[in-house]
């Protein structure tokens, strides 16, 4: 045996997708997607996707499987999932789940932008699974 090492393995390992540099590739409630020149309106409901969740429970997802369209039934994160939005506003989350029509493994997060959220182009976004927090992206808000 040449050497050992020892690795870190953590249960969660929250990442949000970008679209280039700090901007989350999120997708407003009209299908666009999200930037500076078309925020998002306070009072939406917005979607992003994810990775590193760990397990999920419920109906069974097979490594590679492509998530399927139907809304019935789905599986959740097993870990609980949170997220904040500007100065830790904690974010009703409507939906976090797999990705229909994507591979196994990769979470969608939908979530109400608060209608008294203050409009800015660049408001941070974290997520939070399982106690491990995400680095920060950013949301456009109008």
């Amino acid at each position: 045996m040449v050497g050992q090492n020892t690795l870190p393995v953590a249960a969660t390992a929250p990442g949000v997708f970008t679209s280039g540099g700090s901007q989350g590739l999120i997708v407003n409630a009209d299908g666009t997607l999200n930037s500076a020149s078309n925020p998002a309106a306070a009072g939406s409901i917005v979607y992003f996707y994810a990775t590193g969740a760990d397990v999920f429970q419920g109906p069974t997802l097979t490594d590679g499987q492509i998530v399927s369209t139907a809304t019935t039934p789905t599986s959740t994160p097993a870990a609980k999932v949170g997220m904040e939005l500007g100065t830790g506003t904690d974010i009703k989350i409507t939906y976090k789940g797999p990705a229909p029509g994507f591979i196994a493994g990769l979470i969608q997060v939908n979530f109400l932008i608060p209608p008294s959220l203050t409009p800015n182009s660049a408001v941070p976004l974290t997520l939070n699974i399982g106690g491990v927090q995400s680095s920060a992206v950013t949301i456009a808000v109008h």
